[in-house]
């Protein structure tokens, strides 16, 4: 069972799956569940005693290749994009994206892939 952007749900949602994933043991059933960290105080899930695995940014040389497979862009740009995004992969995405979106006076080379 996947549950994507868990901080969103409801808390009774939170409720039956931090008590769903205490129970899974060994059965050959998982659980997985992707929040924001800072967005999970008062949140069940974050107290249920599961095993966590913590994602930090992308190292520079990951975060480049990420942007150049999705972005063929400006050297500047393309710099300003990998600084501003700080290894975080849904800005390394969706920044060249609305920057194309809301123009870029001529800055982006070739197009997206």
């Amino acid at each position: 069972m996947v549950a994507e952007d868990a901080h969103c749900l409801d808390l009774s949602t939170c409720e039956v799956l931090a008590f769903v994933g205490r129970r899974l043991g060994a059965d050959a059933v998982g659980l997985v569940g992707t929040a924001r960290e800072a967005e999970l105080d008062d949140n069940p899930l974050a107290g249920a005693g599961l095993a966590e695995l913590r994602l930090g940014p992308l190292d520079p040389a990951a975060a480049a290749v990420l942007l150049d497979a999705h972005a063929v862009l400006d050297p500047v740009v393309r710099q300003r994009v990998l600084t501003e995004a700080a290894g975080n992969p849904l800005a390394l995405v969706e920044l060249p994206v609305t920057a194309a979106q809301q123009g870029s006076g001529g800055t982006w080379v070739g197009g997206f892939r």
